[in-house]
């Protein structure tokens, strides 16, 4: 039987420094100072995709009207640093439709089955009058750009706000949710993708403008372990478990057939290939917290694949 060999060099921590995704997902990145509004794409790596009027802040400006702390909107500190993105939710009176969305493509495309962490800030600008609780994200395989109207898009988001109507102007509020990949998602577009019928919305106040406008910060996406995942063939011959793995990861497959398996970091490097009869025991106490893919392979050829999480 072949010896195992881990090459620990090959390890990083991976979720000690994971990579967020959004690339500028602070905002604090752009081409050009903004001077007015309408102007998201001076934000680097964002874009407007529709016919609408996004706005971009970055107290760089000398503009009043997307300063930060002061702008069109109200009064707010960015959530880090000195900039952020403005959005409308829902503008004016009932069926006027009216939407705004940021995009921004994904530094790499998501992979199939794993899971994926969430979380960006937001505000509500002073002078609102309403708010609504539909605020969703979408991810996508291709970009939605150069929509030529400003209606809601027709498409349905995978994330979405859950937490009821937020009314809070001064503090940042905070969505997290984790994502299991459908695979080759690679952009990722941010607003309400409901019309105004079916939008729902609170009256704050009777002083404000008949619009609910949020500021938006610190967006990221990041590869997580998602703890307490499991494959979804874990009870399917053959057999691999515990997952998540400790110390020692088991694979049974009684069948007496000479098998191989193949484990692979997250970015596909071949971290391990083992072949065996029937069941084999791997010390996994080497291995970095995260996530693994492995396949196991006979002389039939591929016979299971999937992710472990390394706790």
């Amino acid at each position: 039987m072949k010896k195992i060999f881990l090459f620990a060099f090959w390890f990083t921590n991976f979720f000690a420094s994971a990579q967020n995704l959004i690339p500028n997902g602070d905002f604090e990145q752009y081409s050009t100072c903004p001077t007015g509004i309408d102007q998201l794409s001076n934000a680097s790596f964002w874009i407007n995709p529709t016919g609408a009027t996004p706005d971009y802040y970055n107290q760089c400006s000398t503009s009043i009207q997307i300063g930060v702390p002061n702008n069109n909107f109200g009064f707010q500190q960015a959530h880090s640093g000195v900039a952020y993105g403005g959005i409308f939710l829902l503008f004016g009176a009932t069926g006027s439709n009216y939407r705004e969305y940021i995009e921004t493509s994904l530094s790499s495309p998501l992979i199939s089955n794993l899971c994926y962490h969430f979380e960006m800030y937001f505000n509500l600008g002073n002078n609102c009058s309403i708010s609504t609780n539909d605020i969703s994200v979408y991810l996508s395989d291709s970009s939605i750009a150069n929509v030529s109207n400003s209606y809601p898009l027709p498409f349905i988001p995978q994330l979405n706000y859950t937490t009821g109507f937020f009314t809070d102007t001064l503090n940042w509020i905070n969505v997290s949710v984790n994502y299991i990949a459908t695979g080759g998602e690679n952009y990722l577009t941010i607003g309400n993708f409901k019309d105004d019928l079916n939008t729902d919305s609170l009256l704050l106040n009777n002083t404000g403008h008949n619009w609910a406008y949020i500021y938006i910060d610190d967006i990221s996406l990041i590869l997580s372990s998602c703890t307490g995942i499991n494959s979804p063939t874990s009870n399917i011959s053959p057999y691999i478990y515990p997952n998540p793995i400790s110390n020692t990861l088991v694979i049974d497959t009684k069948n007496n057939k000479p098998t191989s398996i193949i484990l692979y970091d997250i970015a596909s490097r071949k971290i391990l290939e083992q072949e065996f009869i029937n069941t084999l025991a791997i010390n996994t106490i080497s291995l970095s917290k995260g996530i693994y893919l492995y396949e196991m392979v006979n002389k039939d050829g591929v016979i299971k694949q999937g992710k472990l999480v390394k706790e």
